[in-house]
């Protein structure tokens, strides 16, 4: 622009009367058009200047933006573990929840149940104590009963063995009947003369509370079972026939001079007969069978009390 303010200046001068000179068009285009492209030069150079320091500042940023990412990403990444972790403390928080459940039911059913066997228990405990009073009254009544008889036959000049627990009375075989015979000697039948109404004289003051009088008969293990089982079923029955009974066998029956007919009838509803062949043999002090001892006859009795107990009445 200065080059064409010269020009013109150039040629006003000129035009007042001024010698021409020569004018060289080349070199002020030359000049014009360098300083055109130094300008553009300039521009361009400012512009890539710009577009670089633009596209580092875009670098920057999206480096910036990257890293903000690569952060968000990692704690994205923290924030998912924290929700797994979380999830996973949810479903184990909702199944201890589920155990709890199960646990407080299985808990309530054992209470209930614990209930109830504390209930049964003192069920129990009342009805053991309830046998143990009655266990107690038939022991105190069986006492008394075993004392009479021990102190009915103090003075007598029979051999009788009473057990003072069970009160049985046990009548020598040997003494009653010859070996391996059901026959009862005169020996035996005078002992039965003897001890029967003294025994049966304490079996009826206590009539009310007893309720069953066995006669018993044992045998040796000499023989088989069955022979042993007839002899002494025999000789039970043997007993009982000549006390209260009313056959007569072998020229022998009843001694009617034992009891009334009034304590016959009372005596017959109560008495039994048994055999035990040689089910329940006595052993010696070496732990032999005592075949003496073993060939018995037992008197044994049951009390009323003793019934209700077995029926669990």
């Amino acid at each position: 622009m200065k080059n064409l303010r010269r020009i013109r200046r150039f040629h006003r001068k000129n035009k007042k009367g001024k010698e021409p000179g020569e004018i060289n068009y080349w070199q002020s285009y030359s000049d014009l058009m360098a300083a055109m492209v130094l300008v553009f030069a300039l521009i361009i150079g400012f512009t890539i200047y710009r577009a670089k320091e633009d596209y580092e500042n875009i670098g920057r940023e999206a480096k910036e933006k990257d890293w903000i990412l690569l952060k968000q990403g990692q704690e994205l990444d923290r924030l998912t573990g924290r929700l797994k972790e979380m999830e996973k403390k949810m479903a184990d928080a909702q199944q201890e929840e589920a155990e709890t459940d199960e646990f407080l039911q299985e808990y309530r059913a054992l209470a209930e149940q614990n209930d109830s066997l504390m209930k049964q228990n003192e069920e129990l405990s009342d009805s053991l104590r309830e046998l143990e009073e009655k266990t107690e009254r038939v022991y105190a009544i069986r006492r008394d009963i075993v004392e009479e008889l021990e102190e009915e036959f103090s003075d007598s000049d029979l051999e009788v063995d009473i057990d003072p627990e069970s009160g049985t009375v046990c009548l020598d075989s040997n003494i009653l009947f010859a070996y391996d015979d059901f026959r009862l000697s005169n020996v035996g039948k005078e002992t039965l003369d003897n001890f029967f109404p003294a025994y049966f004289s304490v079996i009826l003051r206590n009539y009310d509370s007893v309720s069953e009088v066995i006669i018993e008969g044992h045998a040796d293990d000499r023989g088989d079972y069955s022979y042993n089982m007839n002899l002494s079923q025999a000789r039970a029955f043997a007993v009982m026939n000549y006390c209260i009974g009313d056959e007569v066998i072998d020229g022998v029956g009843v001694n009617d001079e034992m009891f009334s007919e009034d304590e016959l009838r009372v005596i017959r509803e109560i008495v039994t007969v048994n055999g035990r062949s040689y089910y329940d043999l006595i052993y010696d002090d070496g732990g032999n069978v005592d075949a003496d001892a073993s060939r018995r006859v037992e008197i044994k009795f049951r009390l009323r009390a003793e019934n209700v107990l077995l029926n669990g009445e």
